[in-house]
Order: structure tokens, then sequence, then C-alpha cells
């Protein structure tokens, strides 16, 4: 939330982020590492995905994520009431034993959750086969990307 606040405060409100702006140059100038944005269809594997995720996360690199469009009105679109073209924060992946590999999101609005997991704070799960699914682009060191 801190990220997206003096980001707005850069570009002279959150016009700027909801208008044009891109969290791969808000990572940019708040990191110094160059990011772009790659599609979870981009890599080989979901495997990949996983790993390239928690490869960057464990180096300390910030990662961005947002969902794809529906038709839906309002800005909410029909997984889970994801909202679409927002950015979300990836806090972590991890695989369990009892789901498999989930992704850790928080959405900076602090609401709207995928899924329902009883508590709304904006940080939810989703299982990494829906990740790939719904997930438009995640924004990510170009030292990360698929095949490096």
């Amino acid at each position: 939330t801190k990220l997206f606040s003096s980001k707005a405060r850069i570009d002279e409100g959150y016009n700027g982020i909801a208008n044009g702006g891109y969290m791969t140059r808000t990572l940019e100038l708040f990191t110094g590492v160059d990011y772009t944005v790659v599609s979870p269809l981009e890599y080989k594997t979901q495997h990949q995905v996983y790993l390239n995720i928690k490869s960057a996360l464990d180096s300390g690199r910030p990662l961005t994520t947002s969902f794809k469009k529906t038709q839906e009105k309002g800005g909410v679109n029909s997984y889970g009431g994801l909202v679409q073209n927002h950015s979300y924060a990836i806090l972590g992946v991890e695989d369990t034993a009892t789901i498999g590999k989930v992704v850790t999101l928080r959405n900076p609005w602090g609401v709207r959750e995928f899924g329902n997991d009883g508590v709304n704070d904006g940080v939810f799960q989703m299982k990494l086969d829906d990740f790939d699914k719904y997930a438009k682009q995640i924004a990510i060191p170009v030292d990360y990307l698929p095949g490096k």
C-alpha cells in the first residue's frame, strides 16, 4: 500500500495510476531494477511460473500481477470477485500438502478477495492452476524472465 501511495504522489495523484500508470515503472522507481511484464502463458510449465515467482521473491524482489478483463459490470470479473486490470501484490508461493501449489496475493484496497477465507483483509491464496488461468500478466524483473 505504501508503494502505491508513493507512486501516486510521484504521478500527482491516483489518477496517474488509474489512467495509464504501470506497475513496472513503479517497481523500477523504487527498486532500481528493470522490470517487464510477462504472461503466465509464456512459461513452458506451471512449475516454471512457480519457480520464477519463488526465486524472485526469495531474492527480495517485489512482484505484482493483474487479471484478465471480462464483460462484467463494475470492473469486477467473473473469477470470484477479482478486480480486472488492477494490480495485486504477489506475496508468496507455497507447495501445500493438501491443495498443491498456491500463490498468496494482496489487493491493496484491502477488500475484494478471490475465494472466501472468512477474513476481508485483501490477502488471499489462489491455486496455481487458477492463477495461470486468470492472470493477465506478472510484473517481474527482467533477469527472472522465462528461460533466464
